[in-house]
């Protein structure tokens, strides 16, 4: 037939591995992805080991039991580096049955620009008979091994995704940093960006050296030091402002100190 309704009953089996993976990819995405577990370790300089973990493969869900997974890297070579790509070769049968086995691909050593091995790119919503599916990337310098590096992107869960939706749309209002006859300082955060307007008349007067004039709360701190330019009221003078990861704000002039100034800035939060 050239249309199956998949979820119901029928008189034979109808539901295929591969309609769960197109069910799957177009809902969590047609990539590689960690959803749990799966800590990498090199129990010794040539024994990868993975934790019990639960992966989703080209829209294939693949679960690490308890016991774990274990690769065997073959042993490096002094004052040589290589990159071995540790992970699953996928076959199928000729009685149509599909497997998962674990296999190393080694990869071409040198003293100082190792090469990783290459391998067929594919995907299972493809229906290959055969592909290498990568988990993790194993360095060795010498006979020494480094930590081993995850190659799924790590897919968040639903709640996950919720509480991410919720702080995109937080808005926290104007808050007052610093409020009094002759200093104006207000901060709000939209999201991920923060918002800054401080209106300054005869209070905090920057000069030649840089001035400390307030300091931000957290949440409202720049994921990094953000340099922006300010306005003097009393005449053409160049006033600028930097704003710390500390969220210390601090002011300079260019010329005389000046007492009536302002500024606004917008940067992603910490």
């Amino acid at each position: 037939m050239p249309t199956t309704i998949v979820t119901a009953a029928q008189a034979e089996k109808q539901v295929t591995s591969h309609q769960a993976r197109l069910s799957h990819a177009h809902t969590f995405g047609t990539g590689r992805y960690l959803l749990d577990g799966l800590k990498l370790t090199m129990e010794t300089s040539n024994k990868l080991k993975a934790g019990a973990g639960v992966l989703l493969i080209d829209g294939s869900y693949v679960t690490v039991d308890e016991a774990g997974q274990e690769w065997v890297i073959e042993n490096g070579t002094q004052a040589m580096k290589r990159i071995d790509l540790a992970g699953y070769e996928y076959s199928v049968g000729e009685d149509g049955m599909e497997s998962l086995a674990p296999k190393v691909l080694k990869g071409t050593p040198h003293a100082t620009a190792p090469t990783m091995p290459t391998y067929a790119k594919g995907s299972l919503l493809d229906r290959p008979a055969k592909l290498f599916v990568p988990v993790a990337k194993v360095e060795l310098d010498g006979i020494a091994a480094k930590p081993p590096t995850c190659m799924l992107d790590t897919l968040p869960t639903v709640a996950e995704l919720g509480d991410s939706a919720s702080r995109l749309e937080y808005d926290t209002g104007w808050v007052n940093i610093w409020e009094s006859d002759t200093t104006h300082c207000r901060a709000r955060r939209i999201g991920r960006t923060v918002f800054v307007k401080c209106d300054v008349w005869n209070g905090t007067r920057p000069g030649n050296d840089w001035t400390q004039f307030t300091t931000l709360d957290k949440g409202f701190r720049p994921d990094q030091d953000v340099f922006c330019a300010g306005s003097a009221l009393s005449g053409r003078i160049a006033v600028n402002v930097r704003i710390e990861t500390s969220g210390l704000i601090s002011v300079i002039c260019e010329g005389a100190n000046v007492g009536y100034w302002t500024f606004s800035a917008s940067f992603p939060a910490a």
